[in-house]
């Protein structure tokens, strides 16, 4: 975004991690310190983003950790450290650049949650209630800010493997230029099966 001219506050616990950001681009990158589990941090930030920008018209809410334990064996302060970060933090996020939202009558709000926000698994019952709750309270703030012009999204990703990279394809006109062309490829690679297994290489076995 930064690259492409947008202004971008960035939020971290670790500030140093962002610093190589805002040596590129001074003047539309904006990096704050922010502990979504700490109140005071969260209305500090949003107040300081506004007087540094003007405004805030788009609020993405993509912090988040992973609690994975059996509900018996579930540790209270890990549990509410959990909720803290995944829902109580994001909650007041929202709420705090709201005002100014509602005052503009114009905003996006996108808050990345989880498909353990729609289905669970055993050992992982506190992690999904933490984002069964984002995608409940996503869904009502949709409900009650789209006769004010503000936009509410909801992103739901399942796992990312390490092993290799992933291709992610955003847009229809991407996905369906890609699917077309490895439709054509499938068709040509089925018409010539015969010729392409005919010419292996002998095996050493």
């Amino acid at each position: 975004m930064l690259r492409h001219g947008y202004r971008a506050v960035l939020a971290a616990r670790r500030t140093s991690l962002l610093q190589s950001f805002v040596d590129e681009f001074p003047e539309t990158a904006f990096v704050a310190e922010l502990d979504l589990t700490k109140s005071e941090q969260v209305a500090a930030v949003a107040r300081n983003a506004e007087a540094h920008f003007g405004s805030i018209d788009v609020l993405v809410n993509n912090a988040g950790v992973g609690y994975l334990s059996a509900i018996e064996e579930g540790g209270d302060e890990d549990i509410r450290w959990q909720f803290e970060t995944n829902f109580f933090g994001p909650a007041a996020l929202i709420r705090a650049v709201l005002p100014g939202m509602r005052e503009r009558q114009h905003g996006h709000i996108i808050n990345v949650s989880s498909v353990a926000g729609f289905v669970s698994h055993a050992g992982m019952g506190y992690y999904a209630a933490s984002k069964f709750a984002v995608d409940g309270l996503t869904e009502a703030l949709c409900q009650e800010l789209e006769p004010l012009g503000i936009k509410v999204d909801l992103v739901e990703p399942g796992g990312f493997r390490k092993e290799k990279p992933q291709r992610l394809v955003l847009g229809s006109d991407a996905y369906g230029a890609i699917t077309t062309k490895l439709a054509a490829l499938q068709s040509q690679y089925e018409a010539t099966a015969l010729v392409a297994q005919t010419t292996s290489f002998p095996s050493d076995e």
